[in-house]
């Protein structure tokens, strides 16, 4: 697998969630008061917790596909290790393979550092949040790259939180809030374009902005207080799209970013509130599992409508994996393995 399949696909195929109920209901609404109240105290609190991470070696030392899945990973990380810093590099209006390069270090290095204590690993993963929070800007005027930039600083804080000195802890905090957070709330105050679109920029842009409050939840709880009513409001609009069988209207590909980003919006809330405010129980998330078996062919190849090429091979789709779990379907993960 190239490398950022697999960073992806170990992270989600373990850390996502646990299966509920799949009767379609409306999302629950919540207030201020209701969503920090339940709020996991301690780090790391995003997706993969320390209990999970524990139950997680138990099994792979009987299970040899994840033994392998995790080795593959830790050579990652150690090609990670090797790479140059990122810079803020504009091609054309978007940083966001930059955003996109800082999440997979993050997600392969926080994976390698956690599972092995090498601390190598913990010290890239710093330096490349140091890296990013100086920059001057996330590019907020592509909303999608700060949304990605601002889940990758999250998931980095959160995951090392015990071992940053409080100096690079407010350091990356104050970056988060100034560069992700406060913006991300401007487009919320102003009903921007994404917080009332049906496809996947909602999910992602919703996905980072909630990840990035819940990873500070406990210091600055004016963020999600403010963030998490105003996601859980904005995601149906594009849940809705997975209505009535699971079918994706922009095709295979931004199917798998569309809902790779909902897994991660949903678990994120599931770890560190406990509760997904019932987004997961949205008619057609349950079965749209079988949406990437039924629109590839026998070779590889895809279903090429929307924005989907014929040749664009299917690439590995981790979330295959939480939508197993979330609603009791093995057949789903079945087929990704």
């Amino acid at each position: 697998m190239a490398r950022c399949s697999v960073w992806i696909y170990i992270v989600s195929i373990v850390v996502l969630g646990a299966a509920y109920a799949q009767e379609a209901v409306a999302p629950v609404a919540t207030g201020p008061v209701e969503v920090l109240k339940t709020l996991r105290a301690e780090h790391p609190r995003l997706m993969l917790t320390t209990a999970q991470l524990d139950s997680l070696k138990a099994s792979a030392a009987s299970d040899p596909v994840l033994a392998d899945y995790v080795a593959q990973v830790i050579v990652q990380a150690d090609t990670v290790l090797e790479e140059a810093p990122l810079e803020h590099k504009l091609v054309g209006p978007r940083l966001l393979s930059v955003s996109r390069d800082c999440l997979q270090r993050i997600y392969t290095l926080g994976v390698a550092y956690r599972w092995t204590g090498d601390a190598r690993y913990a010290d890239a993963i710093k330096s490349n949040m140091i890296t990013v929070c100086a920059f001057p800007d996330w590019n907020p005027s592509h909303f999608l790259d700060t949304a990605e930039m601002s889940h990758a600083v999250a998931i980095g804080y959160d995951w090392l939180y015990d071992v940053l000195t409080p100096e690079t802890r407010e350091s990356i905090r104050q970056a988060l809030i100034e560069l992700g957070l406060k913006p991300g709330m401007a487009v919320y105050e102003g009903g921007g374009k994404w917080t009332v679109s049906d496809f996947n920029w909602n999910q992602v842009c919703n996905g980072g902005m909630l990840i990035g409050a819940l990873a500070i939840a406990e210091t600055d709880p004016q963020y999600a207080e403010y963030i998490v009513p105003r996601a859980v409001a904005s995601l149906p609009k594009a849940l809705a799209s997975y209505a009535p069988d699971g079918a994706w209207m922009e095709g295979p590909g931004y199917w798998h970013y569309a809902t790779r980003y909902t897994a991660f919006a949903l678990c994120a809330m599931d770890s560190a509130l406990g509760t997904d405010f019932d987004l997961s129980k949205m008619e057609g998330l349950s079965v749209t599992g079988q949406f990437p078996n039924y629109t590839t062919g026998p070779t590889g190849l895809l279903l090429n409508y929307a924005d989907s090429g014929e040749r664009s091979a299917r690439k590995p789709m981790a979330c295959m994996f939480w939508l197993a779990r979330k609603y009791s379907n093995p057949a789903i993960s079945d087929a990704e393995h």
